[in-house]
């Protein structure tokens, strides 16, 4: 069942595949959703929903319970101080004392925010680096974008819009051993819209893209096939992967699509 078809929940950002038996495999308008009740932590990240599915026989219905993982982004509340510190850092506060060098341009932050995020950071400033005496680190392959991103995660805890740039995010959180950016970048790749899923899957192998996310990914190019073929993104990627290109057109009108529905 497509994720779109899916009811929406508060905090929910990403859903993974529902696996129905082969029996109850109906047409998704069959499907009568009851009001969910649902229970969410991030420490686990599952939800119960409880639905009614018509079947073929208009006289009965069946009710059964799908359990699923969901991961659920919970408001995150930024101290006054922090929220003040990045607001200063913007302004180009005289207080920063560490900087993040690129694309020849240098990003002031503060070394006591860097170093409680990252631990890589805080090993830089605390040791006997170059960096612990200056301050200053040079960021190499990464865009300006990524890095200003980057910096603004660290203060807020927050990825605001950073559409094509989940991989260079993804690769400085694994850069810098920041753990909860990797898994955030992971649940942004599970929502990226179809040309968006075909760029990534243009770009791989990547070392930071596990299997779980590539299958997703493929699943969002086979569930939204009209938007897939009709974008520039499509007319690129069978140029570039005219294998790889035949093999997406056979599982989008093939049974092999049921595969990719279920679970890993």
């Amino acid at each position: 069942m497509p994720v779109s078809q899916l009811p929406t929940f508060h905090h929910i950002l990403a859903v993974a595949e529902i696996h129905v038996p082969d029996a109850m495999c109906l047409n998704p308008s069959s499907y009568y959703w009851n009001p969910p009740t649902t229970t969410v932590s991030r420490d686990e990240p599952r939800l119960c929903i409880s639905f009614t599915v018509q079947t073929e026989r208009v006289d009965e219905l069946r009710c059964f319970t799908v359990q699923l993982r969901v991961y659920a982004t919970p408001e995150v509340q930024v101290s006054t101080l922090v929220s003040r510190l990045n607001q200063a850092r913007l302004q180009g506060d005289p207080q920063c004392d560490a900087s993040l060098c690129v694309e020849g341009e240098w990003l002031p932050a503060h070394r006591l925010v860097l170093a409680t995020q990252s631990p890589v950071f805080a090993k830089m400033f605390g040791g006997d680096f170059k960096e612990a005496g200056d301050g200053r680190v040079h960021l190499k392959d990464v865009s300006k974008g990524a890095a200003e991103l980057l910096l603004e995660y660290m203060y807020t805890d927050r990825l605001e819009k950073c559409e094509g740039l989940e991989l260079e995010l993804l690769d400085l959180a694994e850069r810098y051993c920041m753990n909860q950016l990797k898994q955030e970048c992971r649940l942004l790749l599970w929502t990226v819209n179809a040309p968006r899923a075909l760029q990534v899957l243009r770009g791989l192998p990547n070392p930071h893209v596990d299997a779980d996310t590539k299958k997703r990914l493929v699943r969002i190019v086979v569930d939204n096939w009209k938007a897939t073929t009709e974008s520039s993104e499509w007319q690129e990627f069978q140029a570039e992967n005219p294998l790889a290109a035949e093999l997406l057109v056979a599982v989008s009108s093939s049974e092999l699509t049921v595969s990719l529905m279920q679970p890993v």
